[in-house]
């Protein structure tokens, strides 16, 4: 795994495409179950973006554990990382429920009809609560996490 850039500490540097792909894709994801006349537009956008959403919190969470042992850690033993850990293996749940959500309703929006499937309003309109609720879970979980990493480099900073 990637664990420098130029020197520097992956994670700090690749992490920032997490924090701005994740927050995007749920508002996407919100925006497009909540608002009926942009939901034909936002599909497929809301998709690419939280599959690279989906694929940035991997690499952010892979490279915050390939740090580990540099700070004298590990994923058993992650001492004061333990919370942020935690949260980002929530936070990756939270974007791969947000892009299964956004690929089902895609699915259901885009190829199923009354005559093909009978309860098809029923379905997307499960689907859309659902995805309204993984996209809340997601913001949760990219606040969360972000706090505790701040906490973790900022926390002793004199205010």
């Amino acid at each position: 795994m990637l664990t420098t850039i130029a020197g520097l500490p992956a994670h700090p540097l690749l992490v920032h495409l997490s924090v701005v792909a994740v927050p995007l894709g749920a508002v996407l994801l919100l925006l497009w179950a909540l608002v009926p006349r942009w939901r034909a537009q936002l599909r497929a956008v809301t998709v690419g973006v939280t599959a690279v959403a989906f694929l940035a919190s991997v690499v952010a969470k892979s490279t915050g554990e390939a740090l580990l042992p540099a700070m004298g850690l590990s994923e058993h033993s992650p001492g004061e990382v333990g919370p942020h850990a935690q949260y980002a293996d929530l936070l990756v749940v939270a974007v791969g429920l947000c892009l299964g959500a956004g690929v089902c309703l895609y699915a259901a929006e885009r190829w199923l009809t009354p005559q093909r499937f009978a309860r098809r309003d029923t379905l997307v309109l499960v689907l859309r609560v659902l995805a309204v609720l993984v996209a809340l879970f997601a913001l949760v979980m990219t606040a969360l996490t972000g706090h505790a990493g701040a906490q973790l480099v900022w926390g002793n900073f004199p205010h």
